[in-house]
């Protein structure tokens, strides 16, 4: 008698437990839909405001390059997730579960808009540090490898394989995949490209903090100023990659928990693959903090950048500039008046 009422108490506290767990689950995808909601209209305007500092006031460097790359993804990543949220309503009858074609090609299309803009800030960031990091340590050595026409290439197969990357990242959840071997062998492919992405990013991020920490300059040799120039820059991207190294050790951590899920699983179904992805707090966490990610690197590349903090303080002081120009016009016309008079 006494063991039942103890297994009926200790179901009992199961159960709430569960159903406490469930709450709480309910109240973060509350918030976590509130976040997504502002930051996405909020990276549409960063990302619009950066593109227009770069045009207007930043001089052409690799810093312009990496920075326009990385916000014209952004952009138009947001421009889409503001769309797509007031057209699903529309959308939605038009794309029943039966018509497996329309979904494909509706899921292809959101993949491209969404998940690249993404990987991109994780595959440009270690490209941006392992470049800069180079440069410094090697100038002599370094200088004609990264000349205009290589940066450009460079940053072509920065954003292929940030564009193969994100295809993968969304892989799992076609409908038209239900063969588990295909489905274990990508999980695989992905975590190691990850691993391997993030690998390089950490080694060049901390040879990279180790040269700005203790390195020692020689007191005999004045520094140049192109040297100087060189270590302000590297100190910059040292800060900016700060952010996406923390996101690829949420999406590396991601793509390991999803490799180990499918790899328990002995049959895929269709309940098996809407609750892939969801079982996970960081592969959940990854999924829905893809436009939080975005505005906080972009916020990231306008403060860690000297070139983009000049920029605003040179788009601050244009109105007060005018404005002089326009008083001293004034008070100059009104004494010319006062002297005919």
């Amino acid at each position: 008698m006494l063991y039942l009422l103890a297994l009926s108490l200790l179901l009992a506290s199961f159960e709430t437990a569960m159903g406490h767990e469930h709450h709480v689950f309910e109240d973060v995808e509350a918030y976590m839909k509130y976040l997504k909601m502002v930051v996405q209209y909020a990276a549409l305007v960063l990302c619009a405001f950066i593109i227009f500092l770069s045009v207007k006031y930043v001089r052409q460097s690799l810093i312009r390059t990496y920075t326009l790359n990385i916000c014209i993804a952004g952009l138009v990543c947001s421009v889409y997730k503001v769309t797509r949220e007031n057209l699903d309503p529309l959308l939605d009858p038009l794309l029943p579960d039966s018509n497996k074609i329309d979904n494909l090609i509706d899921s292809i299309f959101h993949v491209s808009m969404l998940f690249p803009a993404l990987v991109l800030h994780e595959v440009q960031g270690t490209l941006l540090i392992a470049m800069t990091y180079l440069v410094f340590s090697e100038p002599v050595k370094y200088r004609n490898v990264f000349s205009r026409r290589n940066v450009w290439i460079s940053f072509i197969v920065g954003n292929f394989l940030a564009v193969v990357l994100g295809f993968a990242m969304y892989f799992e959840e076609l409908s038209v995949l239900h063969t588990l071997e295909i489905i274990r062998i990508h999980d695989i492919v992905r975590f190691c490209l990850e691993a391997s992405m993030i690998t390089v990013m950490f080694t060049f991020y901390f040879k990279t903090l180790h040269v700005l920490l203790f390195r020692k300059d020689d007191p005999n040799c004045p520094i140049s100023e192109t040297q100087r120039r060189n270590r302000d820059s590297l100190k910059a991207v040292l800060i900016y990659c700060t952010t996406p190294n923390v996101f690829l050790v949420l999406g590396a951590g991601a793509s390991l928990c999803s490799m180990i899920d499918t790899q328990r699983l002995a049959v895929i179904t269709e309940s098996t693959r809407l609750a892939h992805g969801q079982s996970n707090i960081l592969m959940y966490m990854e999924k829905n903090t893809i436009m939080t990610r975005l505005f906080i690197s972009s916020l990231c590349a306008l403060v860690a950048f000297p070139q983009y903090r000049l920029a605003v303080g040179q788009l601050i002081k244009r109105p007060l500039k005018i404005d002089r120009a326009h008083v001293t016009r004034l008070f100059a016309s009104r004494s010319t008046e006062t002297g005919n008079h």
